[in-house]
Formats: structure tokens, sequence, C-alpha cells
């Protein structure tokens, strides 16, 4: 069972990777051929996308699978009453959309963004829908389909969207090609969910409803915050600044996609764990467990962080072009989050069910966010929102921190293995500042990859050589990461454990 389980967790990883990696291979192309005000539509598009589906979701997707299991002998009732109330809801909120009209040219100080949008009127539509029957399928182990259609329908959409791109030098025709694949997609989970699931009856039942909508709205409100904290920056600069300004910060606000990947991996080996140490008892080494996992993600994720602190400029350039070298110094502040963000500050309140503090923590997170867009981006610029933002994370990890070290009665000393992480940051900042000298000296492609080589080999055999991190949660978690057994299993067979 738990080889099984670990199986359908790295098909879901290998999935989501994938597809992380779609998204980031399409954004050079979409810089180099679209114009700043093109770009900047196609970005702010997105951008309200993502809060659509959080608002007009409800949270239902995150729940439904809760309510699904104390109704196994209704579960067609449950899975019609949850689609009703998602497609009405979508069909209200771009009701909303059509009565505000071109109001939301002024709200993104942007003439033609209404008009864009409206082309991905299906995408919001069935957005909320194709997330609900997603997590309805992992719910039935459906996970190998799940996999295969949303890896094949979102290649085939990039290869729509390039087509678009090239062939037909057309915003719109992206937009349609993006709104045809997210129907296509829903289409095709919905034919795979089983028949007795997905039997349409058209029947509500107002119980289930109170059911999915009582736990389902806090989680919306906190989601929303969370949403918020990321892409407030985004709508202030649009209103503020211009397109182009916004389409110059979207591209220095990226994340390394494997980050997620890692912190995702991590968690679902972890949050199992956490919760069945709680039941029985067993603090101590739950505690222990997650200061290991903690130290096995940072020596991951900090020497990526360091890396495109120091490349940021030559990274940009290469990815995007040198048409967004603005965007580099932004890039590069940007991703000092990703110091803060190794860890996961929710996991230990879930486990005690004190999720009403991450709501608390997160609209002090919003509000600070808010006050420090408005003033910074005023005063600063593009770069404000990056600061605005950092500190805004950086609030939100200080609170949790503090918040679960009340809840779980521990003191923040022993909160992480701090020496552990310390020297972990300056082992990677050492390693990349005489890379990036010694870049800098010689010049060129070439210099560039026998820095970056150098630096992993480095750090890599660093950690393992100074037992920085414990390889059994290593290589326990790696399995989950496409590539890096191979890696490990490779350093054992030259005895650097």
């Amino acid at each position: 069972m738990a080889q099984s389980t670990a199986k359908k967790v790295s098909v879901l990883f290998i999935a989501n990777f994938i597809n992380f990696l779609i998204s980031f291979l399409i954004v050079p192309f979409l810089s180099r051929v679209c114009t700043y005000q093109e770009y900047g539509t196609y970005s702010q598009v997105l951008l309200f996308s993502a809060f659509f589906l959080v608002i007009f979701n409800f949270g239902i997707s995150t729940i439904s699978n809760v309510v699904l299991a104390e109704h196994e002998e209704n579960e067609s009732l449950v899975f019609n009453t949850a689609t009703i109330i998602l497609t009405l809801a979508s069909v209200a909120g771009i009701l909303l959309i059509v009565l505000a009209g071109n109001s939301w040219n002024f709200i993104f100080n942007n003439e033609v963004f209404y008009k864009n949008l409206v082309y991905f009127f299906p995408t919001l539509f069935f957005q909320s829908i194709s997330s609900y029957f997603l997590n309805t399928l992992l719910f039935y182990n459906r996970v190998k389909a799940i996999a295969v259609i949303v890896v094949s329908t979102n290649v085939l959409k990039l290869g729509m969207m390039l087509y678009s791109l090239y062939v037909l030098h057309s915003l719109a025709a992206i937009f349609i090609s993006i709104s045809l694949f997210t129907v296509l997609q829903c289409v095709l989970l919905y034919y795979v969910l089983p028949e007795e699931v997905r039997k349409i009856t058209f029947k509500y039942d107002g119980q289930i409803a109170k059911q999915l909508f009582t736990p389902a709205l806090p989680i919306m409100f906190t989601g929303l915050l969370g949403s918020g904290i990321l892409y407030a920056n985004g709508l202030f600069i649009s209103n503020m600044l211009s397109v182009k300004d916004y389409a110059i910060y979207r591209n220095g606000a990226i994340e390394f996609p494997l980050v997620s990947v890692i912190t995702a991996s991590i968690l679902a080996v972890t949050m199992p764990a956490f919760a069945k140490f709680k039941v029985k008892g067993e603090i101590e080494p739950m505690l222990l467990m997650r200061k290991k996992a903690n130290v096995v993600s940072a020596a991951m994720i900090f020497p990526i962080c360091v890396f495109l602190f120091f490349f940021s400029k030559e990274f940009i350039v290469l990815y995007l072009s040198d048409k967004y070298i603005e965007s580099s110094l932004l890039f590069s502040v940007f991703n000092l989050t990703l110091l803060l963000r190794f860890t996961n500050y929710q996991d230990l309140l879930v486990v005690y069910k004190k999720t009403n503090y991450i709501f608390i923590a997160n609209v002090v997170s919003f509000l600070i966010s808010l006050a420090l867009n408005f003033f910074l981006i005023k005063n600063l610029g593009l770069m404000g929102a990056v600061i605005a933002y950092l500190f805004s994370v950086l609030s939100l990890a200080v609170l949790l921190t503090l918040i679960t070290c009340k809840i779980a009665k521990i003191k923040l000393a022993d909160f992480h293995d701090w020496r552990k992480l310390i020297i972990i940051l300056v082992i990677s900042f050492g390693t990349g500042l005489l890379c990036y000298a010694g870049y800098q000296y010689i010049g060129g492609m070439m210099a560039l990859c026998l820095a970056a080589c150098l630096y992993f080999a480095v750090i890599f055999i660093s950690f393992l050589k100074f037992n920085l991190v414990d390889k059994i949660y290593l290589l326990q978690y790696a399995t989950r990461v496409p590539g890096l057994t191979k890696i490990l299993n490779y350093a054992k067979t030259k005895n650097l454990d």
C-alpha cells in the first residue's frame, strides 16, 4: 500500500513538474514576440483568472473529498450538488464581469483589457469545475488518468499557443487557445470519473451544500488573502504605473519551477506522518522529523536561490532576452523570498487544528502588503513592489512561526535546526560569490556553464561531506523529485556519503 501510494504521488509530481515546465517554457516565446503592451495584457488576464478561481470556487474543490467520504452511499448526489454550485457560481461571476464591462479597463489601466478578457470567459467558467473534477478523481485514485489528461492537453495547448503567436500573430488567438483546451480538459476529466459518480441527475441537496460551504468558505477567504499577498502588487502596478511596467515586473517576479515541486514533495511525505505522531501524542519525534525535513528542503532550495541571486542578469537575458534586462534586478531581489519559503509554516497549525490562526496571520500579512505596495510603489516604482512582497512574505512567516511556537509549546530556538540552516546559507553564498567572481573574470557562455556546474557540484559534495543533510530523508524525498534519485545513487557509488 505504501509503495502504491508513493508511486501515485510520484506520478502526480512528475505531471505537475511537466506542467510547471510548460508554463515556464511559454514565457520566453511570449516575451520575445509580444510587445510590452501585449505581454502585460496577457499577464493581467492570467492574474484576473487566478483571483476569479479562488473566489468562485469557494474552496469547494479542497473540501469536497471530505464530504464525499462521509456520503459514499450518495456519491452521485454530492457530485451533482457540488457541480451545480460551481456552475451557478461561475455563471454569476461572469455576469458580474459583464455588468462592470469597460470599468475593468480603468482598474487595470489598460484600454484593451476587457476586450481580451472576453476571449477568456470559457476558461473562467470551466476552470473551477475542472478543478473539482480533478480533486474528485484523486479521491477515487484515478491518478494516471489525471496525469495523462492534464499533461497531454497542456502540451497541445502549448503547441496551439505557439501557432497563435508565430503564425496568426494574435493575442486573442492565444486566449482562445487556452480557453479551448481548458474546456477540453474539463470534458475529459468528467468522462474518466466513475460512472456511478458522474451520472447527471440535476439533484441538489441543501444539507450537503451546507456541509460543503461551512468549512470551505474559510478556506476560500484564506486562499483569497494568500493570493492577495502574491498578486496585489500586480493590481497596484497596473493601476499606479503602466501596462509596460507590469510586463517588466511580471518577468522579474518569476519563481523557479523546481522549487514548488520540492516543497510539495516534502509536504506530501511529512503531513501524513505529522498527523499520526499527533494522534499518538508523540510530539518530540514529530518536531525532530520536521526539523530534519526543513534542513533537507533548505539544502535543495537555498543553493538555487543564491545562484539566481548572483546570476540574475545572465538568467533573465538567456531566458527572456535583453529586452527584459530591467527585470533582472527585480528577479534577483524577488527570489530572496525563497530563503523564507523553504518550509510550510502552516503544517503544525493544521495538525493541531488551529487553522483560524492561519487566517488571522494571512489577514495581517495582507494588510501589510496593501500598505507597503501603496507607499513603496509610489516612491520606489517596481522595486517597491518587490520589496513590499518580500516584507509581506516575511511578516507571514514570522507571525505563523510565533503562533506555532505558542500553540505547540516549543521554543523559537527549537523551531528549526538554525545551525545547519546558517551553515547551508554560508556555504551557498561563499561558493556563489567565488563562482560569480570567476565568471566575471573569464566571461562568456562557457564560463557561465562552468560556473553553474562547479557551483552545484561543490554545494552537493559539501552538504554530504559535512553531514548537513540526513541522507535517509533526502533519499525519501528525492524519489518524488524527478532526476534526483539517480544523482544521489551516483553519489553513493562514489562514496560521497
